[in-house]
């Protein structure tokens, strides 16, 4: 039998806050409203963000601010929205190259949004022979949850972002302290997918940890060690399938504290 409440007592010093974030389908949703999916808020003069190929970019989700309680760091008003080139193509010919990725998505805030500025949004028609990332996403208004998380454990151990609040002898204490609670990493698959299911910190979120699997970009790119704050995770992996689609957005805290979203990191992947 499991005992994860032992490695998340050990390592509650890591704890830092967290805004949960889910869908509720069933909610009546407006353009103002946080939100996954579907009609979005576009003031007059703007238009729906392109990829430099001229295809409208995916509406992944919104966050308002004043419907979620004040958490620290984080705007106290405006919307915030994401966007991403979901187009197969565009995607991974670009994921890999860090100047062509910044085309990939697009973020946009609004610190004082107004319902009479709703312009009615028209979409371009899909390209047919187009193939997207996947068709099944997140709908619906967003429910936020304020909570604690300890530190991401990943296969990735040698990664020292995770590690800032706790230090290196209580990571060397991790392999009893992870055999001493019932998962048996070397001999047993199914222990390894729970215990990355439990320690993942997986799911919708601003703040917190990112579920940063087998690795961290931070740590291949000494540019982007400064992007220490997770702005906002979109994540489809559920204990069934560890291996679906995670976008990680990072943002300097300073750039977050100045409402700025125009320097933002994405880190996309689907297995661990």
């Amino acid at each position: 039998m499991k005992n994860k409440t032992l490695i998340i007592k050990a390592l509650e010093q890591t704890a830092i806050p967290v805004l949960h974030i889910t869908a509720v389908s069933d909610e009546t949703v407006t353009c103002m409203n946080s939100k996954f999916g579907g009609e979005f808020y576009l003031p007059q003069g703007e238009k729906i963000p392109v990829s430099p190929e001229g295809e409208e970019l995916k509406f992944l989700a919104q966050i308002n601010f004043s419907e979620a309680e004040p958490f620290e760091g984080f705007p106290k008003q405006g919307i915030l929205q994401f966007f991403v080139d979901t187009n197969e193509e565009h995607f991974f010919d670009k994921l890999e190259d860090e100047e062509l990725k910044k085309e990939l998505y697009k973020i946009r805030y609004y610190p004082d949004p107004d319902k009479a500025l709703q312009q009615t949004i028209i979409y371009q028609k899909k390209n047919e022979n187009r193939n997207d990332l996947r068709t099944s996403w997140l709908e619906g208004k967003i429910s936020f949850q304020k909570e604690q998380e300890i530190t991401n454990l990943s296969t990735y151990m040698d990664s020292e972002t995770p590690w800032e609040k706790s230090g290196n002898s209580l990571r060397k204490q991790l392999p009893s302290l992870i055999s001493k609670a019932g998962y048996d990493l070397e001999n047993n698959e199914e222990d390894t997918d729970d215990f990355f299911w439990d320690f993942g910190n997986w799911g919708c979120k601003a703040g917190g940890y990112p579920a940063v699997r087998q690795g961290d970009i931070r740590d291949d790119y000494e540019e982007y060690k400064s992007y220490t704050t997770l702005l906002f995770q979109y994540d489809f992996t559920t204990r069934e399938e560890l291996e679906e689609d995670t976008f990680v957005f990072f943002i300097k805290p300073e750039d977050l504290e100045a409402c700025r979203f125009d320097n933002v990191l994405l880190y996309w992947h689907n297995c661990y």
